[in-house]
Parts: C-alpha cells; structure tokens; sequence
C-alpha cells in the first residue's frame, strides 16, 4: 500500500466450514475507506470467477473479456455454465478491486489478495503485477504453515481425551498431506525454472554457471524425493 501508492489491499483466505473467503486481513490509505463485504461464499460469482481463471487479472481484463463475449445464444452458454462476466465486474466495481492475485495449491483455492487502484491514478504495470504475484506466491506458503501449526496446536489439545491413538493417527495422514502437498508445489515451480526462457537467457555462453545452476536444481529435487518418502513414512504410520 504504501510502497505501490495503493488505495488498500486486502487478504481473504478459504474456510472450509464457511464454504467461503473470508477477510483476514486489510491496510488502507488513511484517505481510503474500502466497501466490501468480510465474507465471500463460494457460489459468489466473482470467486466462481477466480477460481475458474487460476491467475491474477485486473478489472479491465474482465472489461476486455465482456467485450469479447459473442451477444444471444444462451443456451449455448448455460451448456458451458458461463460465468456472468457483467456481474463479475459489478461485483468488483462494488469492492473498487482493481487487481486480484490468488493463491492456489495445486487447483485447490488458498485465498487472493485484492488490491485497490492506485492513489496516482495510474495502472498496474507488468513490473508491479510480477513482484506482487511472486510475493503472494510466498506468502501462501507461509499462510499455509501458519494455519496448519494453529490445527495442530488444536489437535495437541484435543490428544488429551480418550481418543488419542485415534487422533495420533489422524495427526499423521495430516502432515503427511499438508507436507506432500508442499513438496509438489516445491518440484512444480522447480521445474518452472528449468523452462524458464527468461532464466536460461542467462547462462547462455557461460556453462560453468549453468552446471552450478543445473547442481542447485538437483539439489531441490533429491531433497523433495526424500521428503516423499518421509511422508509416505507418516501416512503408513497414520493407517
């Protein structure tokens, strides 16, 4: 917000109890006020949105999108269960969200990060929207690990009652799926790396880099594999 010169910027993570994305967290420019509601249920048109497009988009790709969009035809649209990209945009109109980055976990929606337009009146860059999708790609991670401690403090609790060997286990196919889940996130943006046009520019006529470069990616996947079979360790233990 303060870096970008955003109006405000918001974080809503799923709750699976809710079936929703719920605010967790929001900053505004102090001459801002945002008007959008704390909680966003799943069959929400802007979130069925989010979920269906898996990437970060501005309003005017919804306006652009709109335009695009060929006029009659309904009943071929209620076979392709097309989304109301005019309610959609109304939808962000009323939230005044100029940008959304969500953060999925393989095709699972984690939550998004909305952000408001900028005080300057200007648009997002290219630049911007890179260095903001690649912090919220970390920021899931972290997110992630934070509410996975926060259930397995509940979990320690409830080990207490008379069900603990059942808890126990429990426990087990827990970490062994949140932790699997991780490690292929891990080897998905590993191999991201590796085809990267971008990334392998720069080795080119400079071997001695690439091999260093090609050792460290090694690395990261013999260290995932290992985690694998930790895991595999854990969820055998959880049955």
């Amino acid at each position: 917000v303060k870096n970008l010169r955003v109006a405000y910027a918001a974080i809503f993570l799923y709750d699976e109890e809710l079936n929703s994305c719920v605010l967790k967290s929001k900053y505004a420019h102090k001459s801002f006020n945002p008007n959008f509601s704390n909680e966003l249920p799943f069959d929400n048109e802007f979130i069925k949105f989010i979920i269906k497009y898996k990437k970060d988009f501005l309003y005017e790709d919804i306006q652009r999108l709109l335009q695009e969009e060929k006029p009659g035809n309904k009943n071929q649209n209620q076979e392709n269960n097309k989304l109301d990209l005019g309610l959609v945009m109304f939808q962000m109109q009323q939230m005044n969200i100029s940008l959304v980055i969500p953060n999925f976990l393989e095709d699972e929606l984690i939550g998004f990060v909305a952000l408001g337009p900028k005080t300057s009146g200007r648009t997002y860059s290219e630049a911007d929207i890179e260095v903001l999708t690649t912090l919220s790609r970390s920021a899931s991670l972290s997110i992630l690990n934070a509410l996975f401690s926060i259930e397995l403090r509940k979990t320690e609790q409830e080990l207490a009652d008379t069900h603990r060997a059942a808890q126990l286990g429990y426990l087990a196919s827990s970490i062994g799926h949140q932790v699997g889940n991780v490690l292929q996130n891990i080897a998905h943006i590993t191999s991201g790396l590796l085809c990267n046009p971008l990334i392998m520019s720069l080795f080119k006529d400079k071997p001695e880099l690439y091999a260093l470069f090609e050792k460290h990616i090694n690395d990261i996947f013999t260290n995932v594999e290992d985690g694998g079979m930790i895991v595999a360790e854990i969820r055998d233990y959880a049955q």
